[in-house]
């Protein structure tokens, strides 16, 4: 097995420093101590704690897009792109919903404009992406002739619904709720 390079560490001992104590009350000492490294070497990395947070929250954004993006592109029918994705969610909702969690509920306002730009540049890009999907869906007569933006967002809501009763409401079987969705927008209201 490799060693983890320093970054790596570092990002890592991080997300566990961030999340237990919150951005104000985290200190780069104990980042430092939980990286098995220097204070010193993590402002090789990062200018300061800010710094470090946002990369930490980029890095934990785009790991779940990643994930995301690549389901959707590897699907092949419109049901085998929901089975696939609703897969995924579920997955990454049970097995990070502490850190999402704590990206929610922390107020990244206080911390930095350029993130909240990168978040909103991010999700973005991604919904270009599955509105790209949509249409090949559409181009291939598997769904209807729809405007594939609104479709895009109406699926983004359907996994927004899922992370708010897993992490808001501690729901911990949201399959249910998310598979009824998933059909609504498949079979529609009427």
């Amino acid at each position: 097995m490799t060693k983890p390079n320093k970054w790596d560490s570092i990002l890592s001992a991080a997300n566990e420093v961030f999340l237990t104590y919150g951005y104000e009350k985290t200190k780069m000492q104990e980042i430092a101590v939980k990286a098995a490294v220097g204070k010193g070497t993590i402002y090789e990395y990062v200018d300061s704690k800010e710094d470090l947070f946002v990369q930490m929250i980029k890095t934990n954004v785009s790991y779940v897009s990643n994930i995301l993006m690549e389901t959707i592109e590897a699907s092949h029918s419109i049901e085998a792109f929901f089975e696939q994705l609703l897969d995924k969610v579920l997955f990454i909702l049970n097995k990070h919903c502490e850190k999402l969690s704590f990206v929610i509920n922390e107020d990244l306002s206080r911390v930095s404009n350029q993130l909240q730009e990168w978040m909103v540049a991010n999700q973005e890009k991604d919904m270009n992406r599955l509105t790209d999907m949509l249409q090949l869906f559409m181009d291939r007569g598997e769904i209807r002739n729809v405007k594939p933006e609104v479709a895009a967002w109406l699926i983004q809501d359907i996994f927004r619904l899922g992370f708010y009763f897993r992490i808001f409401r501690k729901q911990t079987n949201i399959e249910e709720l998310m598979r009824a969705e998933i059909d609504i927008l498949l079979k529609g209201l009427k």
